[in-house]
């Protein structure tokens, strides 16, 4: 039984990393993604953001999003979308994504504001197009006026390359 459970590993370990060295992230490739995140402080907050971006070269790519922040307790709903650009490194077991985007954010009956995001992630591919993601995305909120640091938990998305 040990050595079934020990080839068991030796066999996944090959295919995680068949599929890391396969994953596309060359230049050409398009990104389309999503995740969802708990922010859990005065008040819980869910965050639905899809994503889009484009590998300008290997690596290196330009993305945009959407954002719909859903406060749970108290029943508001911001709306945001961000812009920037993010690097993929190999790390063997995972592939690590951050970056810097900047962000604008409508407050239920507010006025825009801008915030920046640099995310920490690590993204666990399925197969060469396909991978899951996790992680935390460190969000500098309200540039223009009193500045918060947001560390969401519970992250979770998925990725498509093509």
């Amino acid at each position: 039984m040990k050595k079934l459970a020990t080839l068991v590993g030796i066999v996944s370990l090959m295919v995680s990393s068949q599929a890391m060295a396969a994953f596309q992230t060359t230049e050409g490739t398009m990104e389309v993604g999503g995740a969802a995140a708990f922010t859990v402080g005065d008040a819980m907050v869910l965050n639905v953001s899809p994503t889009v971006g484009y590998f300008i070269m290997d690596n290196v790519e330009v993305m945009a999003g959407f954002s719909l922040a859903m406060d749970l307790d108290n029943e508001i709903t911001n709306i945001g979308f961000a812009a920037g650009g993010m690097y993929y490194m190999d790390m063997d077991m995972f592939i690590l994504k951050t970056g810097v985007a900047v962000n604008g954010f409508i407050p239920d009956g507010g006025d825009m504001m801008l915030g920046l995001d640099i995310p920490v992630h690590a993204l666990f591919p399925m197969n060469d197009h396909v991978a899951l993601v996790t992680g935390a995305t460190v969000g500098l909120g309200d540039l223009t006026g009193t500045m918060t640091v947001l560390v969401p938990i519970g992250y979770l998305g998925v990725q498509a390359h093509f």
